[in-house]
């Protein structure tokens, strides 16, 4: 049993708070380390923390050791370290690795985290990838174009979402990407022509999956970030067979346990075929833990408590609705106001909010959450939702 877990960053992102509270209601202590004051944490985080310490960053390794060896002398022993963030992924597994509590060590984290190991992880699992390697300069990726052609992608080995992604059609292009890189390896891959989807859940202390879901994309995360557009996406009802098994084996050759796990994949747009894209042994970021407990009235947040308590995940769930996020730009001009986006979908929306500037690049400054057991009443709701404003065209008079 669980006594003692420490926990990252707990003021961000915003809805994370429900891990702590669902831990607390398990009778966990659960201790705080962050950069934020302590009078300025919400008072639910607050409310929901048995102690906390502020240090100076949460990228000094050495301030946040001193601190969780503080908590450890006030508290006893740390059973566990967790965020759910993959900006702290590291940083959890180092100071598991130095406190001695049990999970994913760095050497594991690393290895799972970068672009080049996660295609091993695919061989494993005998799911088909697209071509890839690490590059250390230009001579290099030009060697890769030779022999699989353009277009490529350009991203870092090891990354969050699609920052630093780009995609380079011809040698120009590459050669204009290397120019401005620092010294620093590069994963370099070829473009596949297809839509992403995903196979998302939930892994207990076996490895066995208790929860799963699947999220369709209006259009790339990279093409979302590098053209600064808006973004939608759903949760699925039913989960295609193909998907739902390449997933698995996935899950299986990773080992994951005790853990949400967010895999991308390629539906190609020729053959339809299933191809590995990226490994993620953490939920997707933003909504989307909400969009899974509003498809079903379940709570993964209470779910995820349970398991890592030695319990079970503790209800049952058969997804009988989609879930819709849909995001909006600021500076994107929209024929719909926000005001009529409430009161038109005022019967489908679950929750609507104000995203966090780091999010908004990929997902937006404001995100709505709609459900609906009818997917083609959730695409409408999306295309109301982004609608441009129709132009008035003024004609001159004879």
């Amino acid at each position: 049993m669980i006594q003692n877990l420490l926990y990252l960053s707990p003021e961000f992102p915003r809805n994370y708070v429900q891990f702590i509270l669902q831990l607390r209601h398990r009778g966990v202590q659960v201790l705080g380390i962050s950069g934020t004051r302590l009078e300025d944490l919400p008072s639910d985080v607050r409310g929901g923390l048995v102690d906390y310490v502020q240090v100076p960053d949460l990228k000094d390794y050495r301030a946040v050791v001193d601190a969780a060896r503080g908590l450890e002398r006030r508290h006893g022993a740390i059973d566990r370290v967790e965020s759910h963030c993959e900006h702290w992924l590291p940083l959890e597994a180092a100071l598991r690795e130095e406190l001695g509590a049990p999970g994913l060590d760095r050497c594991r984290t690393a290895f799972l985290r970068k672009k080049s190991s996660m295609k091993e992880i695919f061989g494993q699992a005998g799911v088909p990838v697209a071509r890839g390697r690490v590059a250390r300069g230009l001579a290099e990726a030009q060697a890769f174009a030779a022999e699989v052609g353009y277009p490529l992608v350009l991203k870092p080995d090891i990354g969050v979402g699609a920052a630093g992604t780009y995609r380079a059609d011809g040698p120009e292009r590459l050669a204009e990407f290397f120019r401005g890189l620092a010294a620093s390896p590069t994963f370099v891959e070829e473009f596949i022509a297809g839509d992403i989807c995903t196979f998302d859940g939930l892994v207990d202390r076996d490895g066995q999956i208790v929860y799963c879901n699947s999220l369709t994309y209006s259009q790339g995360v990279m093409e979302v970030v590098n053209r600064d557009e808006h973004v939608f996406y759903y949760t699925a009802r039913e989960i295609p067979a193909d998907l739902e098994g390449a997933g698995r084996l996935v899950v299986q050759a990773a080992g994951i346990r005790e853990r949400f796990f967010h895999i991308e994949f390629f539906r190609t747009r020729t053959d339809r075929r299933i191809v590995g894209l990226e490994i993620n042994i953490r939920a997707p970021g933003g909504f989307t833990t909400d969009m899974w407990n509003y498809a079903d009235d379940i709570d993964l947040y209470r779910g995820w408590a349970r398991i890592v308590t030695g319990g079970s995940l503790g209800f049952e769930w058969c997804r009988r609705n989609h879930v819709l996020f849909v995001g909006r730009k600021d500076h994107i001009p929209y024929a719909h106001a926000h005001e009529d986006v409430l009161a038109r979908f005022r019967a489908l929306l679950c929750h609507w909010d104000r995203l966090p500037d780091l999010f908004a690049r990929a997902m937006g400054n404001t995100g709505y959450l709609l459900r609906s057991d009818s997917l083609e009443e959730l695409l409408q709701a999306a295309a109301y939702v982004h609608a441009a404003p129709v132009l008035a065209i003024s004609g001159s008079r004879d």
